[in-house]
C-alpha cells in the first residue's frame, strides 16, 4: 500500500508539473502579445546595413527590388508596405524564393559590361534605330494603302529632315521583307486570341482584281469578355469561284497566314455572314451547306446591308421610272460634266450669272457605288440643288449659236426634255424622300458595333416613316 500510494503521488506531481509550464507558456504567449499592444515598434536604421534595397515609408517598409521587378501587384507585404516593423519579418523576406529572384534580375540588370561589349551595343542601337526608322515607314505606307515605291522617297525626306537612314536596305525588295515580318508578327496575335477563344463568327466577301482573279476576303469576328473584336485573315485567289475552291481557298489560309489546324479553327466556327450570293448560302452546294457539314451547327447570316439593296432594287424593278431617272437621267448628268472639262466650267459660269445669296453649286455625283443608297441619295440631293444651273446650262447649249458637237447637243436636248418633264421631278422628290431614313436604316446595318436592339429600333422606325408617306 505503501508502494502505490508513493506512486500515484509521484505521477500526481508530474501532471501538475505539466500543468504548469503549459500554463506558463499560453501566459508567456499572452505577455508577448500584450507587450506587442503597447509597444510601438518603429523603423531602425540599423537593419538597412547591407541591405540596401530595404527602405521605410509611409505606408511601410518596402524592398526596391520586388516593387521594380513585381509592381505593387505582388505577393510579399514589402511590395505594398510592410508594418510588422521586426527583424524576423525582414529575414524571412529576404530568404523567400521572390525575393532571391528579384534579387538576380537586378543584379544582372546593373551588372557592369565591358567597354568592348558597349561599343558592340552602341553599333547595334545605331542599326536598330535606322531599321526602326524603315519599318515605320513601311507600316505607315500599309495603313494608308500606298505603292511601295512611296518607301524610296520616304527614306529620302527622312534624310533631308536630317534622320540618318543610311543607304542599307533603301530598296523595295527590303521594303517587302520588312512588310512581310509586320504581318507575321500581327498574325501571331491574332492566333493567340483565336486560340483563347471559343466561338467565332468568318465574314466573307468575293471580289475581282485588275488582273481579273477571283479572290475572296475573309475576317473572323469573336467576343471576349463582353468585348467584340474583329480580326483580317488575309484574301486568298481562288482557282475556281464555286463552293469548294472557296473552303479550300479558306482552309489554306488559315493554315498560312495563322499557322493553325483548319479543323482545329471551323470546330470553333458558329456562324457564317456573307453578301447572299448563291454560292455562299446555297442549300445544297453552297460554302454554308459545306461548312454544315465540318460544324453542324453553325448558323448562316445573310448580311443586313445587302438584304436592303436587294429589297430596293426588287421594288424598283416594278417602276418604270426608276430606270429612266436612276440609270439614265442622273447617271448620264453625271458622266455628262464628269467626262468634260468644258461643260463643268460652264456650268459654274452659269451659277455665277444665276446665283442668289443663299445659292450653292453642287456638281452632279455618281448614282452608283460601294456606299448603296447613300450614293443615290448624293446624286438626287445634288441634282435637285443645282437644277436651275443646270436647266440653264443645257438650254444654253442647245441654242445654234453655241460652237459645240452634235453629240454634246443631243444630249442636252435628251437631258432637258427630262429635266422638265414633271413625272421625272415629282418621281426625284419622291425618291429623296424615301430613300433618306433608307440611308439612315443602311448605315446603321453597316455599323460594326451595332446591336440587335438598335437594329430593331432603326427597322421599326424607317417602317413608321414609310407608312406615314401614303398619307402625305
Amino acid at each position: 500500500m505503501a508502494k502505490q500510494t508513493q506512486l500515484s503521488a509521484f505521477f500526481n506531481i508530474g501532471e501538475i508539473q505539466s500543468q504548469k509550464r503549459s500554463r506558463s507558456a499560453e501566459s508567456r504567449d499572452e505577455y508577448y502579445k500584450q507587450y506587442d499592444k503597447k509597444r510601438k515598434r518603429q523603423f531602425r536604421e540599423s537593419w538597412v546595413i547591407g541591405r540596401p534595397w530595404l527602405t521605410d515609408t509611409e505606408t511601410g517598409m518596402i524592398c526596391s527590388h520586388c516593387v521594380s521587378y513585381q509592381g505593387n501587384e505582388g505577393t510579399s507585404a514589402f511590395t505594398k508596405g510592410c508594418t510588422l516593423y521586426k527583424l524576423d519579418s525582414i529575414v524571412k523576406h529576404e530568404q523567400s524564393k521572390v525575393h532571391k529572384n528579384c534579387a538576380e534580375i537586378h543584379k544582372q540588370k546593373t551588372k557592369e559590361i565591358p567597354e568592348a561589349v558597349k561599343i558592340i551595343q552602341s553599333l547595334n542601337k545605331d542599326i536598330h534605330d535606322r531599321l526602326r526608322i524603315m519599318f515605320r515607314n513601311c507600316h505607315s505606307i500599309i495603313m494608308n494603302n500606298r505603292p511601295l515605291t512611296d518607301y524610296l522617297w520616304l527614306c529620302e525626306l527622312d534624310e533631308i529632315k536630317g534622320i540618318e537612314v543610311g543607304q542599307t536596305y533603301r530598296n523595295i525588295m527590303s521594303a517587302k521583307s520588312f512588310i512581310k515580318a509586320i504581318s507575321d508578327d500581327e498574325f501571331k496575335k491574332v492566333k493567340m486570341d483565336i486560340l483563347n477563344t471559343n466561338y467565332l463568327c468568318i465574314i466573307g466577301d468575293g471580289s475581282t482584281d485588275s488582273s481579273v482573279k477571283e479572290q475572296e476576303m475573309w475576317f473572323a469576328r469573336t467576343c471576349r469578355h463582353g468585348k467584340i473584336q474583329m480580326y483580317f485573315l488575309g484574301v486568298q485567289e481562288t482557282e475556281k469561284a464555286d463552293a469548294s475552291g472557296i473552303l479550300n481557298g479558306l482552309k489554306s489560309l488559315i493554315e498560312t497566314n495563322l499557322t493553325l489546324s483548319s479543323d482545329c479553327f471551323l470546330s470553333k466556327v458558329v456562324s457564317l455572314s456573307c453578301d447572299g450570293a448563291s454560292v455562299m448560302v446555297g442549300c445544297r452546294n453552297g460554302v454554308g451547306a459545306l461548312l454544315k457539314k465540318i460544324q453542324p451547327s453553325i448558323v448562316v447570316v445573310h448580311c443586313m446591308a445587302h438584304r436592303l439593296e436587294l429589297s430596293l432594287k426588287d421594288a424598283a424593278k416594278k417602276h418604270a421610272l426608276y430606270d429612266k431617272v436612276v440609270r439614265v437621267l442622273l447617271q448620264g448628268i453625271y458622266l455628262f460634266y464628269h467626262n468634260s472639262s468644258l461643260n463643268r466650267s460652264m456650268l459654274k459660269r452659269s451659277f455665277e450669272a444665276l446665283k442668289q445669296e443663299k445659292d450653292k453649286l453642287m456638281i452632279p455625283t455618281r448614282s452608283g457605288g460601294t456606299r448603296w443608297i447613300g450614293h443615290q441619295l448624293a446624286a438626287i440631293e445634288h441634282l435637285l440643288c443645282s437644277y436651275k444651273f443646270i436647266v440653264s446650262h443645257l438650254e444654253q447649249i442647245g441654242t445654234t449659236s453655241e460652237r459645240v458637237s452634235s453629240d454634246s447637243k443631243s444630249k442636252a436636248k435628251a437631258y432637258l426634255s427630262l429635266l422638265k418633264s414633271r413625272n421625272v421631278i415629282e418621281f426625284l422628290l419622291f425618291l429623296m424622300d424615301i430613300f433618306t431614313p433608307l440611308k439612315r436604316m443602311s448605315l446603321v446595318l453597316q455599323d460594326r458595333n451595332t446591336t440587335l436592339s438598335s437594329l430593331y429600333c432603326v427597322l421599326a422606325s424607317t417602317i413608321e416613316v414609310i407608312e406615314k408617306y401614303k398619307t402625305r
